[in-house]
């Protein structure tokens, strides 16, 4: 595949996300010309790929949210897959991954483990309550971000229950509060990278949050 040219052209990213809130932002990275590495299970891949409307065979989901990336599959449980990924680390710049939290880690392949061979690494996590707090090890999807943080209670009718969005709006956020983080790290030379820890969690519940109750700020 001819890579874009773009702003982050020569940025290469190690995607590991999964459904949408990851791959969202992989895909506007890869967008901006960043070189995106799809990271898929062996023998079975992303869990959208199944998604409808299938298109000779391939989900059109799918090929959305992984447009203009790359694409392999590693077993990141066996040493050899571990290994590979170490080594793709070495030479790229961003690692997305949005597993629940403490999974990366039990796999040796956390934030402080991918600093060792690679110090100016950026690592990006999303999950549904962020990686500290106690809710932190639960898995988050989309209708719970968006009904604890309220949005529902501002959608359907006045004499209906809290509705959820059409769209999965707190995936989206998710994703997107991410991709700035991002790109704001890429703005920093590597030798600023190595000094301050370069991880961050975009939670899903706190996108929402934050956007909804904006409109009862002054």
């Amino acid at each position: 595949m001819k890579q874009q040219s773009g702003v982050l052209s020569g940025v290469r990213v190690l995607d590991l996300t999964r459904v949408l809130a990851g791959p969202y932002c992989g895909m506007m990275l890869a967008d901006f010309g960043a070189d995106v590495i799809k990271i898929e299970l062996p023998g079975k891949g992303d869990d959208s790929r199944a998604n409808a409307p299938q298109i000779n065979g391939e989900s059109a989901y799918f090929m959305n949210l992984n447009r203009n990336k790359r694409g392999m599959t590693l077993n990141l449980k066996s040493e050899e897959g571990r290994q590979i990924f170490l080594d793709l680390v070495r030479d790229s710049d961003v690692v997305l991954e949005n597993y629940r939290p403490g999974v990366m880690e039990k796999l040796g392949l956390g934030y402080e483990d991918l600093r060792k061979v690679n110090p100016a690494i950026i690592y990006g996590a999303v999950s549904g309550f962020g990686h500290t707090g106690p809710y932190s090890k639960r898995a988050g999807y989309d209708i719970i971000g968006q009904a604890m943080s309220g949005l529902m209670s501002t959608t359907g009718w006045p004499d209906t229950p809290p509705t959820r969005t059409g769209t999965a709006i707190a995936d989206v956020v998710g994703g997107n509060e991410l991709r700035h983080w991002r790109a704001c790290r890429l703005r920093q030379p590597p030798e600023n990278r190595c000094r301050r820890k370069s991880g961050y969690c975009a939670g899903r519940l706190d996108g929402l949050v934050a956007g909804n109750y904006q409109h009862y700020l002054p």
